[in-house]
């Protein structure tokens, strides 16, 4: 078997150094199934080399990718559903579009260019025909490496924040790098079959890991002198909802609600302040109950966190980060000096201070804050407003103003 692994890697590095379209459709099926699983092992190899690196990485705060969005197919479908989409789905998709051109014959955006020029009949058929193969084998190389690079490269989109991690592309990506290689050079050798059983496989067995790992999560439970406190992981909600919760002296309940829900309301903080990058997608019941007096709601919502990081072996950090920060500010003392518009059921009153901090709840795509708490306003902030028509409407109403400055903003990470 060593000798198998060495001269299958061998072949594969020469491959990889002169892409060429010479097959091996003839070799048996052990045959291809033997080198299949010695490239597997080379894809599982950089797994454990660069895994502890990623950690790391993040660890120090160095790297901070925030939560795979592919984690959430783990806690939105069944196991049966998850093969069908990550197994038969989505290999077939992406071997149709990243490897099916790599044959002429298949590459229908190349054909199609060579079908106009010879409808011009500007050059005769046979020269035609000889000017294309000696141009495709030209490009052939340069074509492999472009659609092995851009298959590994867009799985960038995998990460929360990967509008922000493109200096780190070739990093977090570097094992569907190699997989764009790997399955690149087995259509080449084998056929497309034999690239979509690979990537099939592939898929399968790491998403079938981390499926089962996250759902051998057992129920938790705790019984104090003073409280109680029970957590339990449950299947997504198949009906349109909001998080169901409940907030009282003594008690603290939620109900299918999503990890990334409950961590919002237990910091009330936005969700654009909390950088979860473990089992956000995951739906949870919560019931908490205590007899103590001394435990406020605030220090029943500390409990209840200090549990949910035993429970789901979570770490909450506080973290603190320079942004762009929309300040309010009173720009128009005379209409700062008007009546407001009188109260109504839809009216609050509310400073500065506070208009800020609810127009950063409804702009998530923005940081905006106020510091002023000596002028009150009668106001209707209406959450269905653009932020442009907000600042007109602010400007118009009330002489309120946006200045931009640089603030550190305290975030919650969560890994």
């Amino acid at each position: 078997m060593d000798g198998r692994f060495r001269s299958t890697w061998f072949n594969f590095v020469a491959f990889i150094r002169s892409p060429n379209e010479e097959n091996d459709f003839d070799a048996s099926i052990s045959s291809k199934i033997k080198t299949l699983l010695c490239l597997f092992s080379f894809a599982l190899i950089l797994v454990f080399l660069f895994a502890p690196i990623f950690s790391l990485l993040k660890f120090l705060n160095i790297l901070d990718p925030g939560s795979n969005v592919l984690e959430d197919l783990l806690f939105d479908f069944s196991f049966i559903q998850l093969v069908f989409v990550v197994a038969i789905i989505g290999p077939i998709f992406e071997e149709l579009m990243f490897r099916l051109p790599l044959r002429y014959k298949y590459n229908y955006l190349f054909r199609s260019i060579v079908f106009l020029i010879s409808v011009t009949r500007l050059i005769p058929g046979e020269k035609l025909k000889d000017l294309v193969q000696r141009y495709w084998k030209r490009i052939f190389k340069y074509l492999f490496y472009f659609l092995a690079i851009l298959f590994g490269f867009i799985h960038v989109t995998n990460f929360e924040r990967f509008k922000d991690l493109w200096a780190w592309m070739p990093f977090l990506t570097i094992n569907q790098l190699f997989a764009g290689f790997v399955l690149g050079y087995i259509r080449i050798k084998f056929g497309l079959i034999w690239s979509i059983i690979y990537h099939s496989f592939y898929n399968l067995l790491f998403f079938g890991m981390a499926f089962l790992s996250l759902n051998t999560l057992s129920n938790y439970n705790f019984t104090g002198d003073s409280y109680s406190v029970s957590i339990k992981k449950v299947a997504k909600p198949t009906y349109s909802y909001t998080t169901d919760f409940k907030i009282i002296p003594g008690k603290i309940e939620f109900r299918n609600s999503k990890l990334s829900q409950v961590i919002q309301v237990l910091e009330a903080k936005p969700e654009k302040y909390l950088l979860i990058s473990k089992c956000k997608g995951m739906y949870i019941d919560i019931n908490f109950s205590s007899g103590a007096i001394t435990h406020t709601t605030d220090t029943a919502k500390r409990i209840v966190i200090d549990h949910l990081q035993k429970a789901f072996s979570l770490k909450f950090k506080k973290q603190l980060k320079t942004k762009d920060v929309l300040l309010l500010f009173v720009s128009d003392s005379i209409k700062n000096r008007m009546t407001f518009p009188s109260d109504t059921s839809s009216n609050r009153k509310l400073c500065l201070k506070q208009i800020g901090r609810s127009l950063d709840y409804i702009y998530n795509d923005l940081f905006i804050a106020g510091s002023d708490t000596n002028h009150i306003y009668s106001i209707d902030l209406n959450r269905m407003l653009s932020f442009p028509d907000m600042q007109q409407y602010l400007l118009k109403n009330f002489g309120i103003e946006f200045r931009k400055v640089t603030k550190e903003l305290e975030f919650t990470k969560v890994d």
